[in-house]
Parts: structure tokens; C-alpha cells; sequence
């Protein structure tokens, strides 16, 4: 059962991280006009799905909001769109992950679907620099790890309740990947790019679970907070934190620097648009 967390809770945690409606906006994926609205108390019924997106957002204790009692439940209207996570409680396979229509992607987690939102266009700058600077360092070395882009499936292990879509991957051992249409098996390397509706996962859900099914290091790059932490698996509780004004060094790849500054120099301002 998901705890409740009331409009109080949620402010006193916007104000405990010193975020701006626009900046909360800018997390949740919520339009701003909505925020000021709800938080202001100009919203009498806001809708459950506002709710649980400022939740996610501020890193509650879950991204749930379950009002138990009538009257509570009577408070919040019934949800028309879904910012980010998916809210079933039934366990899902990959023979139910590919047989989702076409147009609708998602990650499957430990039997969990969670919805994937379009990536914003920070997102995609991020993604294409940090993807040309990988390939071009691959083809120096000559390498014979391939550096993968999403969308692009991933079995991580033999568990068939799991397929993600990591933003990168190096992969070395072609077997993983020939002859089959996605990986079978853990990428060497990942990166993931946090979105408003992907940070908790990417920070908690998916750290845990490449740790342990094998992916020796883990990048997690925020553009919105100009930040790299960089997750090494082969050494136990091995976590950096960089900032964008950082050079950061691959630790399985030692050769591999990628300059933030440069990549930094190329992000635009993002409005979120109501």
C-alpha cells in the first residue's frame, strides 16, 4: 500500500530543497500553471496523477498517492494521463512486454511496467554527444566492444520479468547480442540520462538492479542538475560525483574522458509549456 502524502507534505519538501514551481515543473514533467494551481490551493480537486508526479519529483517515499478513507478518495479526480510510472501490482513477463502495441514504450522491471516518456531535447543533445565521443573512442581503440543507443532492448539475466532501455551501452562480448534481436545478458557499461519522470528510477531502481546482474560500471548523468555520478560494481560502495565542469574518466575504460564542459556549452534553456 503506497503511503499518503498530503499537499502540506509535498510543500514543505519543495521548500526543504529550495526548488522553484518552474523548477519543480522542470522535475515532475508537470506544466507549471498546473503546479502553481495546485500548491497555491487553486486546484480543489487536484488530479491523483499531479500528485504522484510532485511526489516522484521530490523524492518522497513513493511515487503513489492511496487515500484510504471516502472522503479522501472522493478528493482526488480518477487519472486521464500518466507522468512517468506505471501503477499496476501485477507481475509482467517479456512475452507480455512484446506483445504491447507498437507505439507504446516502456521498461519492464521485476515484473513492473513503467512507462517511458518522449525524451526532452537537453535529453537528446546529452545522448548524441556522449554516443559520438564513445563510437569515435571504440573505433580509435579498435575496440571489439560495440557502443549501443537506445531504443534498444536489454534482458539483463535469465530473469524473464526484466527488459530496460538504457540511453547507452558498451557491449563486448558479441554473443550477447548476435543473433538476437536485443541483449541477452549485462552490458559492460551504461549510461542513463535522468529525465523529471526516469531520476528516481535511474538513481535507485535500475542502480540496483545492474549492480546485480553484473554491468561493471554505471554512469548516471543529470543535465538538469549538471551533474555525473559515476557507479563502479567491481568495487564494492565505489561511487564519484562529478560536476558538468568535469573532466570524467571511465574507470573500465581508463582512456575513455569525456569533457561535461564541452557538452554543457551546447544545452539549451527548456520552458515547460502548460
Amino acid at each position: 500500500m503506497y503511503q499518503k502524502f498530503s499537499l502540506e507534505q509535498i510543500r514543505n519538501q519543495k521548500k526543504k530543497f529550495g526548488y522553484t514551481n518552474k523548477e519543480l515543473a522542470n522535475r515532475s514533467g508537470v506544466p507549471v500553471s498546473t503546479i502553481n494551481k495546485v500548491l497555491s490551493g487553486g486546484t480543489k480537486y487536484p488530479r491523483q496523477e499531479t500528485l504522484d508526479a510532485l511526489v516522484q519529483a521530490l523524492d518522497m517515499e513513493h511515487t503513489a498517492v492511496l487515500y484510504e478513507s471516502k472522503n479522501a478518495v472522493s478528493m482526488v479526480r480518477e487519472p486521464s494521463v500518466v507522468y512517468g510510472m506505471s501503477m499496476q501490482q501485477q507481475k509482467y513477463t517479456i512475452e507480455e512486454y512484446f506483445a504491447l502495441p507498437d507505439d507504446r514504450r516502456v521498461e519492464l522491471i521485476d515484473g513492473v511496467f513503467y512507462d517511458m516518456a518522449a525524451p526532452s531535447t537537453n535529453h537528446q543533445i546529452v545522448l548524441a554527444e556522449l554516443f559520438g565521443v564513445i563510437r569515435d573512442f571504440l573505433k580509435k581503440e579498435k575496440s571489439e566492444c560495440r557502443v549501443f543507443v537506445a531504443p534498444y532492448d536489454v534482458q539483463l539475466s535469465q530473469d524473464k520479468t526484466t527488459m530496460v532501455q538504457p540511453d547507452i551501452m558498451i557491449i563486448c562480448d558479441k554473443s550477447k547480442y548476435t543473433g538476437s534481436k536485443y541483449c541477452i545478458g549485462a552490458p559492460d557499461f551504461i549510461i542513463e540520462i535522468v529525465s523529471p519522470f526516469s531520476a528516481r528510477r535511474d538513481n535507485f531502481k535500475k542502480t540496483a538492479k545492474y549492480e546485480e546482474t553484473g554491468v561493471a560500471e554505471y554512469w548516471i548523468v543529470d543535465p538538469m542538475k549538471k551533474r555525473v555520478v559515476v557507479c563502479y560494481f567491481e568495487e564494492p560502495e565505489w561511487i564519484n560525483i562529478y560536476t558538468f565542469s568535469d573532466i570524467v574518466q571511465s574507470i573500465l575504460f581508463p582512456r575513455l574522458q569525456i569533457d561535461f564542459k564541452e557538452i554543457e556549452r551546447q544545452l539549451v534553456d527548456e520552458e515547460v509549456f502548460s
